[in-house]
């Protein structure tokens, strides 16, 4: 007799896959009209700050590229966007994220129900100024209605599905993540006291550009009269980060967003407090025999 009973498993048969159209939610999406008065501002502020970064850096850092991740967020997810997006010269794809519950409002909401939660994606991708540039030219044959190039039509998607698109902010950086509250009652130590603090960066594909991150961070903690502790990279899982420390008279500038440089720094994806670990010890003494 065997171990474990036998599992009668039922003859196969065909099934008929659902198609795309019946899986997706009938969306209500605003007009290209619509579109261009929500988001042409947003695009502007955008180039702008590229220009002004340009400035800056030809002043401070000769020979940087200024980049900076864009978000774009999008009501319904958009396909091959990562592809098209990767046919853009200067665009780095960082990270593609799930939006639950979005708030319907008089642009967007679904087409059954107009009080219906929705769901979306964020796509992160780290651009340069010559990226800026490509993406604000595909948003110009968007709004004049003209077809994309072979290649590009899920930017066509992109547009009519998206509800924002911006820099990733130091908000974005802090957010639930625990840190501000840790650097908050860290910083009522002695001015002198190290605070130790995780700094998760974007995983950057080539090496030298990982590099190139860590050199920024570590010159920037050193100004603050910090240090970069320990390195963690970790290429299988696009994982990289570094343990920095600095004095509690600093941590406060950061509280108090005083210091923006480092809180702004466009290769960090997060702020975390350091974990903490404690092992009890017990004496000889304290232990019995069984």
């Amino acid at each position: 007799m065997p171990d474990r009973p036998l599992i009668v498993l039922p003859n196969p048969v065909l099934a008929t896959p659902i198609s795309p159209s019946r899986r997706g939610v009938p969306l209500r999406l605003p007009s290209r009209q619509r579109q261009g008065e929500r988001l042409a501002p947003r695009l502007d502020i955008l180039r702008r700050y590229f220009d002004q970064r340009v400035v800056e850096l030809r002043t401070s850092a000769a020979g940087q590229v200024p980049e900076e991740v864009i978000v774009f967020e999008t009501v319904g997810s958009i396909s091959n966007f990562i592809e098209a997006a990767k046919r853009v010269p200067g665009f780095d794809f960082m990270a593609e994220w799930d939006a639950e519950d979005i708030a319907p409002d008089n642009d967007f909401s679904d087409a059954r129900d107009a009080t219906k939660p929705l769901s979306g994606r964020l796509f992160l991708v780290m651009a340069n100024q010559q990226a800026l540039g490509q993406l604000l030219s595909l948003w110009t044959r968007f709004q004049s209605g003209r077809r994309m190039a072979p290649g590009y039509a899920p930017f066509t998607e992109l547009f009519k599905h998206l509800t924002d698109v911006r820099r990733w902010s130091v908000k974005d950086r802090l957010l639930e993540t625990g840190v501000d509250q840790y650097w908050r009652e860290a910083s009522s130590a002695h001015d002198d006291t190290l605070v130790p603090f995780e700094i998760e960066l974007w995983f950057r594909e080539l090496p030298q550009a990982r590099a190139e991150s860590v050199d920024r961070i570590r010159r920037m903690v050193t100004q603050l009269q910090g240090q970069v502790v320990s390195l963690c990279e970790l290429a299988p899982i696009c994982y990289h980060a570094a343990v920095a420390s600095l004095p509690a008279s600093q941590v406060r500038r950061l509280v108090d967003r005083q210091e923006n440089a480092l809180l702004g720094e466009s290769a960090i994806m997060f702020f975390r407090p350091s974990g903490q670990s404690v092992m009890p010890s017990y004496a000889q003494s304290d232990l019995q025999a069984p």
